[in-house]
């Protein structure tokens, strides 16, 4: 099956978040598929996991939040700015509710040894993040950020 027929985005096909998701999606869908299992808009409890990718040579997992934020992108170490306000959702709380579950399920389906689980966030309409690029063990960065974070 074509990974792009399996993305789904159930948002405004025009909203900024959906335009967002898309080009992280386009991206991700190019990795070879003998070396990364991709899957995209996750369901769960309390929300949906962007982009979830498998590096099959470790099994490490990495979450990745998609966020549509424009103009400058820096952080303290601790927080996301967006042009030097926090934004409405902590994206580093997504990414965290994301991990609990991802490591919740795998406890509950009898995966024996936990894999580490690495959490990204996306900003694909910036071209740099300034200041610490990991907050909590979560990176912040542009899809090139991602891309080289992934191989």
């Amino acid at each position: 099956m074509d990974r792009n027929t399996i993305s789904r985005f159930h948002v405004s096909r025009n909203s900024w978040g959906a335009q967002a998701e898309r080009m992280v999606c386009s991206e991700l869908n190019k990795l070879p598929m003998d070396r990364f299992i991709v899957a995209h808009d996750i369901k769960f409890k309390y929300g949906n996991i962007d982009h979830l990718v498998i590096r099959v040579v470790d099994g490490r997992i990495f979450i990745i939040e998609t966020k549509s934020y424009r103009g400058k992108i820096s952080t303290d170490g601790r927080h996301v700015f967006v042009n030097g306000s926090l934004p409405k959702k902590n994206p580093i709380c997504q990414v965290q509710m994301a991990i609990r579950y991802i490591r919740d399920w795998m406890r509950k389906m009898g995966y024996g040894q936990m894999r580490w689980i690495q959490g990204l966030i996306v900003a694909p309409f910036c071209t740099k993040v300034y200041g610490s690029a990991t907050l909590n063990c979560i990176r912040v960065g542009t899809i090139q950020d991602v891309l080289s974070t992934l191989k």
